[in-house]
């Protein structure tokens, strides 16, 4: 009988958990808050937040790289399959980079809503920040920091981070 309700024979919080998983895909929720199972195991309650984490940073990346950097090729590219292939590259290199702040998050052990937080305040990164700014090979990254932080285009919670990362 507990084949027939859980076909993966996980255990019905790993069953509920993975059901759960599903239902957040699209959405930006707080499962560690919203679902409780004593019995989850540690492994499968990592991969469920590894995956929301996960899928947080990467749609941060995408975002931040597109309106960085995709938004100024779409209209400079004239060749729509010339500029998909720089549209996709980009978007690669977005997935890339977001690994390291991922696993950054998850070490650290925050929360989903924690990891929102952080996002959303540098999501006005994509705002101030120039191609121009970062494309520059004569100036540093750090040298960017300071005059973003120095411009006051920064919301107070973001300039207070970016000073401690410093």
């Amino acid at each position: 009988m507990q084949q027939a309700m859980d076909p993966l024979n996980l255990g019905n919080c790993e069953a509920q958990a993975l059901r759960f998983k599903a239902q957040l895909r699209g959405k930006r929720g707080k499962w560690q808050s919203d679902f409780s199972c004593p019995t989850l195991s540690p492994l499968l309650e990592k991969q469920l937040m590894a995956s929301s984490v996960q899928d947080q940073v990467v749609d941060f990346y995408y975002d931040l790289f597109g309106r960085v950097f995709s938004a100024r090729f779409q209209v400079a590219i004239a060749d729509r399959l010339r500029r998909d292939t720089v549209v996709r590259e980009i978007q690669t290199a977005a997935g890339a980079a977001s690994q390291s702040l991922t696993r950054f998050f998850i070490n650290e052990k925050l929360t989903d809503g924690q990891i929102s937080a952080i996002l959303q305040g540098f999501g006005s990164l994509g705002n101030v920040l120039a191609l121009e700014q970062i494309s520059n090979p004569n100036e540093t990254p750090e040298a960017v920091v300071e005059r973003l932080l120095a411009s006051g285009s920064l919301p107070d919670a973001v300039k207070g981070t970016i000073q401690e990362v410093v």
